[in-house]
């Protein structure tokens, strides 16, 4: 399955962003971010871009961020707790 990344558009198409689609590791025509730029026009600009969203794609997906559990509130527990610390008040 290819990935699509989202890159700076260098004035091609009139827009801020390009989709553009890269093949997954293990996937014909697949190039590490460093082969990327080692085949590049030094001119390109769009070669040293797609290879950095590229590497961070590949970062997080390797490194995932673990969100912590939503706290589940029970009414009544609340309910109860919020009399008794009134009742504590007096």
């Amino acid at each position: 399955m290819a990935r699509t990344i989202m890159v700076p558009d260098f004035g091609d198409s009139g827009s801020w962003w390009q989709a553009y689609t890269i093949p997954e590791r293990g996937e014909p025509g697949y190039k590490t971010p460093a082969q990327r730029v080692a085949e590049a026009d030094p001119a390109d600009p769009w070669a040293r871009t797609i290879a950095r969203e590229q590497a961070m794609a590949e970062w997080l997906d390797a490194h995932p961020i673990n969100e912590p559990e939503p706290v589940r509130v029970d009414p009544a527990a609340e309910a109860a707790a919020a009399a008794e610390a009134e009742a504590e008040a007096g």
